[in-house]
């Protein structure tokens, strides 16, 4: 079986939002009980992780390490080179993906007791986010 859904998220801008439980429902609504459910965000400013979500400190720990590694600059007028723009996204990229995939058993997202799936938004403009979320099993 093979059940498919791209769906718009909305609007919050910069930082990370836990989707884990829109992700459960739709793997609930697929009916599949042993399978995969793969994740792609149609944005290049955005992505997604799986993180702990023991207290809201470590999400907020790894946001920050994460907005550091590859800063985000809006400011391209004081770069001596425009090229040299792309490489923070590029290096962003490296570290932050734009799919996910995961298991799925007993009809839900096969993740740890204390990890959740998140939305990095990268872009501090609040724009609308397209998911495609594919699950595939029986």
């Amino acid at each position: 079986m093979v059940f498919q859904e791209t769906i718009k998220l909305s609007q919050h801008g910069g930082g990370a939002y836990d989707i884990t439980e829109l992700i459960s429902d739709l793997v609930r609504e697929s009916g599949v009980q042993t399978g995969t459910c793969q994740l792609f965000i149609h944005s290049s400013m955005a992505s997604l992780l799986i993180a702990d979500v023991t207290d809201e400190s470590t999400k907020n720990d790894t946001a920050a390490f994460l907005a550091d590694l590859a800063p985000l600059t809006d400011d391209v007028s004081q770069r001596i080179n425009r090229g040299m723009g792309v490489f923070e996204e590029d290096a962003r990229q490296v570290v932050m993906q734009s799919s996910l995939g995961l298991p799925v058993s007993f009809n839900k997202p096969a993740i740890g007791v204390w990890q959740a799936i998140y939305l990095w938004d990268k872009s501090q403009t609040a724009e609308e986010r397209r998911l495609t979320v594919t699950i595939i099993g029986e």
